[in-house]
């Protein structure tokens, strides 16, 4: 089972995610190494057919937190939709594992798709999902089910595994979803 995820990121989200005490000024002002001027970008616009040209600046890099935040969002969102059996009893499902790899940074106010897929693995208790995150163009507003934009969508989180165990439990769960 497959679920897919939008979520459009605030302006004011950068700032937010300081809290975190990442205080790097690229997370709060214009990306300045956009600009192709560094003999690194250099080369890597010759590898993507730019041939050294100035490219557009973006803004502000997004902390790769808040997009981690995101896509854990959307693996918990698929766990309580997809793996929870007994929601009237409440289940906690916990989080026990996490990894991935950021290919490319993601702007403030970008907006992100995350697919969250299931992985079979018979030998663990725990469940395991893969995920990955696009920064597309044009997407849907927050938490929406869309699955249109892939023609427009730049891969941003690659590779992306979690695993998940679900715990009975007499209290129930109040919410297994953070809202950003």
């Amino acid at each position: 089972t497959k679920t897919v995820l939008q979520y459009r990121t605030p302006k004011n989200a950068a700032l937010l995610y300081r809290l975190s005490g990442d205080y790097n000024p690229i997370h709060v002002e214009d990306n300045i190494f956009g600009s192709g001027n560094r003999s690194s970008d250099n080369r890597q616009d010759a590898r993507d057919g730019n041939s050294g040209e100035k490219t557009p600046k973006r803004g502000a890099i997004l902390h790769g937190l808040c997009t981690m935040g995101y896509a854990l969002r959307a693996v918990l969102q698929h766990a309580d939709n997809h793996h929870r059996m007994n929601k009237s009893h409440g289940g906690e499902i916990k989080l026990t594992s996490v990894r991935c790899n950021f290919v490319k940074p993601v702007y403030v106010g970008d907006s992100l798709r995350v697919e969250v897929w299931d992985e079979e693995d018979r030998t663990r208790r725990d469940k395991t999902v893969r995920f990955r995150v696009f920064r597309c163009v044009g997407c849907a507003g927050d938490g929406e089910e869309q699955n249109h934009y892939e023609r427009d969508a730049e891969m941003v989180v690659d590779k992306g595994k979690a695993q998940f165990s679900i715990c009975g439990s007499e209290t129930g769960v109040i919410g297994t979803v953070s809202r950003l």
